[in-house]
């Protein structure tokens, strides 16, 4: 990482992995596959942005409004929509700095609580719901609903796809 950085972030970083050489190779492949099919709609949509009068500051503006809340707010939105979905006691809910997306959900260990990570800061007021719905609705649920699933733990086994493509496209419609 010094390379990194004294490349004045030019350079590539290099990462250590704590896990296997032949896992994390496995990994990357598993989850490097690009789809361009829709790379034309994704340009036409940018190009739209950036030519739609008053820029992507506007649009931007427009989008997600100037209104914000604090991450202790949203902290307690996602309490309160853990309780509505009876999973209160299964997770934890932290505020984290550096977070480079407003929230994340995660399990730690199988012997461990869920874990919603929110990003300390400031956040868009018109996106606060949205957020639960994607993080905790789909990520969080689906997560939960696996772990009583035969194939739990044995995918490969079952010959099942990861999870997380179609997951984060169905995340993104629930936003």
């Amino acid at each position: 990482m010094d390379a990194f950085f004294a490349s004045d972030f030019k350079e590539a970083p290099q990462f250590t992995y704590s896990y296997p050489e032949e896992q994390v190779t496995k990994a990357f492949k598993d989850n490097s596959e690009v789809c361009f099919d829709y790379l034309p709609e994704a340009r036409r949509i940018m190009d739209k942005v950036r030519h739609s009068p008053g820029g992507v500051d506007a649009f931007m503006k427009t989008m997600y409004g100037e209104e914000k809340v604090s991450s202790e707010e949203l902290r307690d939105l996602v309490a309160d929509y853990l309780k509505e979905h009876n999973v209160e006691d299964k997770v934890e809910i932290r505020i984290v700095e550096g977070m480079l997306s407003a929230a994340n959900v995660v399990k730690p260990s199988p012997d461990k609580k869920y874990i919603v990570n929110i990003a300390k800061g400031m956040i868009s007021k018109p996106i606060i719901h949205s957020i639960c719905d994607h993080e905790v609705g789909t990520h969080l649920l689906r997560m939960m609903n696996d772990e009583h699933q035969v194939w739990h733990g044995f995918r490969d086994r079952y010959k099942l796809a990861n999870p997380w493509t179609t997951e984060e496209g169905f995340a993104t419609l629930n936003t």
